[in-house]
């Protein structure tokens, strides 16, 4: 998506690597509104303030504190009730024009990650090519157990398996994990959590894969209209994306069917202008997953947004994260069910 600063307010701009406050420049009355700081290093940070004047005062010393210093400061005077809306726009702007430092409402994360001791840079590019046919450096890394999570987690994963589509979803978890998350044991519950049978959405849901502050993949299911699983059900679920790895055409809707299609629904606020949400239904006719990850660029989007959510910070639903259910995503464990098959 292109964003035009014509979409928004006009704005002032003051060179301020020498100025100590900006009290002189914007009068009393109308210092509400959004500004764009630029650094010295090329980045640039966004944000809202009912004061422009105290914030940025703020901003200054701890950004010298830090080492950093302001060049120049942007600043438009908005309406309270358009400040959101207006800050989410020149988010996106900003992002096309080059690195800035927000956490919230941006598509990547520019600056030193948390992820990096853990994945290298390099090893986080190389990841978004595709994943890696070497795992041994994951295989012999050592998972960060939790005794007490674990037991937590035993009734849910017991429920999960109980259930007549517990198979198929973790079929399609494992499947979709091992596509999407890089360095799964080195990253497990710290950047990237599944839970199972969780209670939301008032119990329809079989499992979530959040990764960062984002639900990757949500798996669900709708009994038929007499309440039980049977011919009636519908087995489902939802992907999101980085909109900008997908084919134009698929983001157009040009696949869209019964099994597969686009999903416009609300965005994230954790993903910024870049995302994009995709559905799919599996039947005992039709497998839309597989149907769905093989559209161009689908695939390579769910990767690069596990990427810039991990490169965000840890996720913040650890508390849930399901162990044994994680053994079997992993591994670690034997497939709960008789099928044979090679994990």
């Amino acid at each position: 998506m292109v964003v035009s600063r014509k979409e928004g307010p006009p704005f002032t701009r003051w060179e301020t690597s020498e100025l100590g406050s900006l009290a002189a420049l914007v009068p009393g009355g109308h210092r509400r509104g959004i500004y764009v700081l630029e650094f010295t290093d090329g980045t640039r940070y966004v944000g809202q303030a009912a004061d422009v004047v105290r914030r940025y005062a703020t901003h200054r010393r701890a950004h010298l504190r830090a080492g950093r210093s302001i060049q120049a400061v942007e600043f438009a005077e908005v309406p309270l009730a358009d400040l959101t809306r207006v800050e989410r726009l020149m988010i996106a702007h900003e992002e096309q024009r080059g690195p800035i430092s927000n956490n919230r409402h941006t598509s990547q994360f520019s600056g030193p990650s948390r992820l990096d001791p853990v994945i290298t840079v390099d090893e986080q590019l190389a990841w978004l090519n595709g994943p890696s046919d070497d795992k041994d450096k994951d295989l012999e890394s050592t998972r960060r157990d939790d005794p007490v999570q674990r037991a937590k987690g035993q009734q849910r994963y017991q429920q999960l398996l109980a259930n007549p589509l517990g198979e198929l979803a973790c079929e399609v978890l494992h499947n979709f994990v091992s596509a999407t998350v890089p360095h799964l044991r080195q990253t497990e519950r710290r950047f990237w959590a599944i839970s199972a049978m969780p209670s939301t959405n008032g119990g329809g849901r079989m499992a979530t894969l959040s990764v960062g502050n984002m639900e990757l993949l949500f798996l669900y299911v709708e009994p038929g209209p007499d309440g039980e699983l049977g011919q009636t059900f519908t087995f489902g679920g939802c992907i999101n994306v980085a909109a900008s790895q997908v084919a134009p055409d698929v983001l157009a809707g040009a696949l869209d069917d019964d099994w597969a299609y686009r999903d416009h629904a609300d965005g994230y606020e954790s993903a910024g202008a870049d995302w994009a949400a995709f559905r799919f239904v599996i039947t005992a006719d039709r497998d839309g997953y597989s149907d769905l990850l093989g559209w161009p660029g689908v695939a390579d989007g769910a990767r690069t947004l596990a990427v810039r959510q991990m490169r965000k910070g840890p996720t913040l639903q650890g508390r849930w994260h399901n162990y044994p259910l994680a053994d079997v995503l992993l591994g670690d464990t034997q497939w709960p069910w008789p099928d044979e098959r090679s994990t």
